[in-house]
């Protein structure tokens, strides 16, 4: 499977630049759904950096964009740590997306299905990686 590169970039504290960089693939459902993501977080990341260094802005403005900015850099992070975990643990392919209603987690579907054994391994790396409870974990699988 080809590999793109997607950058998340956060600027603060006067220009400095850190980065957040994530791998997401072209060829399957998940990976597409990743790229979309990452398009509309870099978009919503460029609009709060645009607000956090417009001298025009008040600071309540500045401060709400650049602690935006901070969540999603650590919500980027745990989807990363998820997606690889769940990789690692043998599944082909994943994409996980956190928000406000919890974590959404798409999973290639191993042979055979996926098991209620499967659910249960997600759900465990989901929870201790993201710090949500059970019932706010969705898991689809895809073919």
């Amino acid at each position: 499977m080809s590999r793109g590169l997607f950058k998340l970039e956060l600027q603060q504290d006067g220009g400095r630049r850190g980065q957040c960089k994530r791998r997401v693939g072209g060829g399957s459902r998940a990976r597409r759904g990743a790229a979309s993501r990452e398009k509309a977080r870099d978009e919503a990341v460029s609009i709060l950096n645009a607000t956090a260094q417009n001298d025009k802005a008040d600071a309540d403005a500045k401060e709400e964009a650049t602690a935006g900015i901070q969540v999603m850099a650590q919500s980027a992070m745990r989807e990363a740590r998820i997606e690889n975990m769940v990789i690692a643990k043998g599944y082909r392919d994943c994409v996980v997306f956190i928000n406000d209603n919890g974590v959404n987690v798409i999973v290639a579907q191993p042979e055979g299905g996926l098991k209620d054994a499967d659910v249960a391994r997600i759900k465990d790396i989901v929870m201790g990686e993201a710090g949500v409870t059970a019932d706010l974990i969705k898991i689809v699988a895809t073919a």
